[in-house]
């Protein structure tokens, strides 16, 4: 083990000294370059500056030529064309208009390349400027002048890293050393602890033979600990993600702070009650800031619970002191959505309310009616008769009420997909529902012009005809004599899309909003047609009938001028055969 950790230690020493001498090289070049930049851009102002001031341009650079700075100088004219370079004879030199520092110094005014240059054959650097006349002014060093002093220092460092490998190796040999004193100590401490519970516990003998001689008691006690642990920590990570699956999982929004009120964890739910942020982001924000609809003066020894209301949604609040070993811990916050709750209870007492309302009312006139029989304050027979006629049109009208609010039932209480839809020929059950309105039709004088694509889709053909037959039954009788229905049917992106348009009273646009409630009905005062019944059921047995087809019902209308209603079903259903 010792000779291991020896060339352990010898080789991370050898390999840093080699990472810093690359470091050290690398920083090095970066300098010289830098260096030879800088000097490239003074040498190109000088002799920019010289150019400008130069009656005969050639002649100047002539005369910089012959100063031997050993900086290549090119002069190139805004076309390409070479005018002058120190270094080669400008003659037999191609056009360097497309050489990319010649092209960035066009565009930005300066470019500087490192590369190969085609008439010296040498790696140059290079770096160009555009000068008030168009002209491209370039410098140049050939890369063995730039790096001729990293390499001059090359002996220099091959005894510095020969003296450094020496010292690697002493100290390296020192180090291991120093390092198995404590690990032997430390196997002689835990052989003892081992034998104080009288408990001993062996590896498999090819993990023994793996283990080097000094530490292998000491690997057979840390194994059985290990054993051990892991035992304990798989146990405990065990729970733990069981307590966060339940807990990221559960409807209700949960929050723990501390005394402060801090949040220190949250989960989805309550992450998305809070502004809809991430339950990292939560951690160590106030809650009280958070929540301040929340009445936070409260008694620390018994649970609240409150009440608030975010983004047109109720929750159920309970905060719950936590306390741990007699001392105040933080506080546990648990919301529980109440929308969808207080929403039916809503539609609960409205169906309530509303059914009273509309069985009150034959209810009272058969009331009426039949006091007036009993009495007998009718004068004839022909009264009796007329009375018993109206009787029994209010309980011929309560019987159909309570017919439609059972079937709207029905319909509600189904879901989509309980039994196998059937293949239903769309655009013939629409034909057929028409001939079967002839009567209707021709006694309100209204005509129907159907305009039907060959559809066949899965569906409840029963429920399909009675949504057609409530559809075309509102457009006729809230038709004007000589008006028109117009029927649309056929099929795009997978689905049935039916229209069918009026040319009626229309509907208010006050009560676009609600014509699929239960039991409303438009006020039709102001129509100039003959007053119309009905139970306000039709159209919300519609609503659950599409809705039943995972469909989609829209309503466009405009007082006066008519109303349109537009269905669209899926031509397959993902339940059905």
């Amino acid at each position: 083990m010792k000779r291991n950790v020896f060339l352990a230690l010898l080789s991370m020493g050898l390999a840093c000294l080699v990472l810093l001498t690359a470091l050290f090289g690398w920083v090095f070049r970066g300098s010289i370059r830098n260096r030879t930049e800088q000097e490239l851009h003074m040498a190109l102002s000088s002799v920019a500056a010289g150019l400008a001031e130069s009656r005969d341009p050639l002649a100047y650079l002539q005369r910089v030529k012959d100063l031997g700075t050993g900086i290549r100088l090119t002069w190139i004219s805004p076309s390409g064309a070479v005018l002058f370079d120190s270094m080669a004879d400008k003659a037999v030199m191609e056009n360097h208009g497309d050489r990319p520092e010649i092209l960035a110094a066009r565009e930005k005014g300066e470019g500087l390349r490192e590369g190969q240059s085609d008439t010296l054959a040498e790696t140059m650097l290079y770096r160009a400027r555009r000068l008030p006349d168009g002209t491209i002014l370039r410098a140049a060093v050939r890369e063995r002048t730039v790096y001729s002093h990293l390499w001059s220092l090359l002996p220099h460092l091959g005894v510095i890293l020969l003296v450094a490998v020496l010292l690697c190796w002493r100290v390296s040999r020192r180090l291991t050393l120093d390092l198995l004193l404590p690990l032997r100590q430390a196997v002689r401490l835990v052989e003892q602890t081992g034998k104080r519970d009288g408990r001993e516990r062996r590896l498999e003998e090819a993990e023994i033979l793996k283990t080097d001689e000094e530490l292998r008691p000491l690997v057979q006690k840390i194994a059985a600990l290990t054993d051990a642990l892991s035992e304990l920590f798989h146990d405990l990570e065990y729970q733990r993600n069981m307590v966060r699956l339940i807990i990221e999982n559960l409807q209700e929004g949960v929050v723990l702070t501390d005394e402060h009120r801090h949040i220190m964890a949250a989960n989805r739910s309550a992450a998305r009650l809070l502004r809809g942020m991430l339950e990292a982001r939560l951690q160590g924000l106030r809650l009280t800031e958070l929540l301040p609809e929340l009445d936070w003066d409260f008694p620390r020894d018994k649970a609240d619970v409150q009440h608030l209301r975010r983004a047109h949604r109720s929750y159920q609040v309970t905060l719950q002191p936590i306390y741990t070993e007699g001392h105040y811990y933080g506080l546990l916050v648990v919301f529980d959505d109440m929308t969808e709750s207080e929403e039916r209870e809503q539609l609960r007492r409205e169906f309530t309310s509303n059914v009273s309302h509309e069985l009150k009312t034959p209810l009272t006139s058969i009331s009426g009616f039949s006091e007036v029989l009993k009495e007998r304050l009718f004068q004839n027979e022909d009264d009796a008769a007329h009375f018993g006629a109206l009787i029994y049109k209010e309980a011929r009208r309560l019987l159909v009420l309570i017919d439609d609010i059972l079937h709207l039932g029905r319909i509600e209480e189904r879901q989509a997909g309980e039994t196998p839809w059937g293949r239903v020929d769309l655009s013939s059950l629409i034909r057929e529902t028409v001939e079967f309105m002839e009567p209707v039709l021709q006694d309100r004088r209204v005509h129907v012009r159907c305009t039907l694509e060959e559809l066949v889709l899965d569906a409840d053909a029963g429920l399909l005809k009675e949504m057609i037959v409530n559809l075309l039954d509102n457009a006729v009788k809230y038709n004007r004599p000589g008006g028109h229905v117009y029927v649309r049917l056929e099929a795009g992106e997978g689905k049935a899309h039916l229209s069918i348009r009026d040319t009626g009273i229309g509907i208010p646009e006050a009560d676009l909003g609600r014509v699929f409630e239960r039991f409303y009905r438009v006020d039709t005062s102001r129509a100039r047609t003959r007053a119309v019944s009905g139970t306000g059921l039709g159209l919300a047995i519609v609503k659950h009938i599409v809705d039943l087809h995972r469909g989609t019902v829209t309503l466009e209308s405009t007082e006066g001028v008519g109303t349109e209603f537009r269905i669209t079903l899926p031509l397959r259903q993902g339940g059905g055969s």
